[in-house]
């Protein structure tokens, strides 16, 4: 088959066209990936963390930088639920975040302003909540979504007082 006389590299001319827009929607792909996987990791990670404090609430919120820290007889310093809550979240975020703060604090149920409570024995479980908080970045940083810190939160029920 005989080519067209002037089209010889018309080919090479559209592959140099289409080429370096079809490789930044991959790599943007890429990134968005490793974002998205990083904000999952995080989530499931406060989640975790919830689940942990609504097990073991009391003193949960009694860490250095709390407002409630050495509340009753938690001492001073960062409690063991605390620590616990914060090992837990951080083992859990995975590889693609890191994990710059975690906050902790129970939250009264029956006021509609989210009003934080003590953690301790006047919890009332089946009305109060416990929140875990999350500041965290993402390890990898794209051209296509904005760098910063971004925030997640779990609120769970209190389910029983702890023995």
């Amino acid at each position: 088959m005989r080519r067209a006389r002037g089209h010889s590299g018309a080919t090479l001319l559209e592959f140099a066209l289409v080429a370096p827009v079809v490789i930044m929607v991959f790599l943007g792909l890429i990134g968005f990936s490793i974002v998205l996987g990083a904000q999952n990791g995080v989530s499931n990670a406060v989640r975790d963390g919830a689940r942990l404090g609504i097990i073991n609430f009391s003193c949960a919120d009694s860490y250095t930088g709390s407002p409630n820290a050495g509340h009753d007889s938690c001492g001073a310093g960062n409690s063991t639920a605390y620590a616990a809550i914060v090992n837990s979240v951080r083992a859990t975020a995975g590889e693609l975040a890191n994990v710059s703060s975690i906050q902790v604090r129970c939250v009264d149920g029956t006021d509609t302003t989210l009003t934080t409570k003590v953690c301790s024995a006047g919890v009332t479980p089946g009305v109060d909540l416990i929140e875990v908080k999350a500041i965290w970045t993402p390890v990898v940083g794209t051209l296509f979504i904005p760098a910063g810190s971004r925030t997640e939160l779990a609120r769970m029920l209190i389910a029983g007082l702890p023995a």
